[in-house]
């Protein structure tokens, strides 16, 4: 398993679901989307190229990067199942780096066109 690192940005999208969630559907449904969001990161851990990379081509050019074999790293998703989220992710030579935390109906491309960290 790699260990995983939350941008700063990922982690601010963390914080503004969770008080969403509490504010507009109470303490039980943020919980529920906190754990949600744990068990996605302990898959994404486990298993970090199960996440899709459909939204590979929004990744810049200069975040393009190899791992030890040779393969090109890519920005890759994972679909929450009972929120309307998707986590965006890289996994790097030695851990995995959360981009993005973003709701699936938001203006990807322009949320993901900045240098990633």
């Amino acid at each position: 398993m790699k260990p995983i690192n939350i941008s700063a940005e990922a982690d601010a999208d963390l914080i503004s679901f969770y008080d969403h969630y509490l504010i507009h559907a109470g303490e039980r449904i943020a919980e529920e989307y906190s754990q949600r969001t744990q068990d996605a990161l302990t898959h994404i851990e486990r298993f970090p190229r199960t996440g899709s990379t459909r939204y590979a081509s929004f990744t810049p050019v200069s975040m393009l990067d190899t791992d030890a074999q040779g393969e090109v790293m890519v920005l890759r998703c994972w679909t929450y199942r009972q929120f309307p989220l998707i986590i965006f992710y890289i996994e790097r030579q030695d851990f995995i780096t959360i981009v993005r935390i973003l709701h699936q109906a938001s203006d990807l491309p322009q949320h993901l066109s900045n240098p990633l960290p």
